[in-house]
């Protein structure tokens, strides 16, 4: 169990983790730009992996990935965004439980399926790194 607090707040996120746990030995991250969480440097992505960087996010800039690891997914919620309706679950740290961002599940509008699987990371939350 991974417990996670949010903010200020007192409430307290029990997240049980097995199939999200992902090591990032299995990656090579071998003279590759990896973006690993700023509060505890656990890489999260590959920069192979970004698709764009015109993305906003709660705290400003955010990217885009096509993939991630080391991360726990919070509980599905549909949320109102700038583009539109979205079934999404926060993405957190699964070494110190920081709220990087989150992961697309489904999209009410046709046009904006290709976000659907994708991870949106707030710039403000990683580090980027070179091996």
């Amino acid at each position: 169990m991974l417990r996670l607090k949010k903010g200020i707040d007192t409430c307290i996120f029990l997240l049980s983790f097995t199939s999200l746990e992902v090591n990032y030995s299995q990656w090579s991250l071998d003279k590759h730009p990896f973006y690993s969480c700023n509060r505890c440097r656990n890489p999260v992505a590959l920069r192979d992996n970004l698709l764009s960087k015109a993305f906003k996010a709660h705290s400003g800039q955010a990217y885009m990935f096509s993939e991630a690891k080391n991360f726990v997914l919070g509980e599905n919620k549909v949320r109102q965004l700038i583009t539109g309706r979205f079934v999404v679950a926060d993405v957190y740290c699964n070494n110190c439980g920081e709220v990087l961002g989150w992961k697309y599940l489904k999209s009410f509008n046709v046009s904006q399926n290709y976000k659907v699987g994708n991870f949106i990371i707030e710039k403000a939350k990683v580090l980027k790194e070179y091996a």
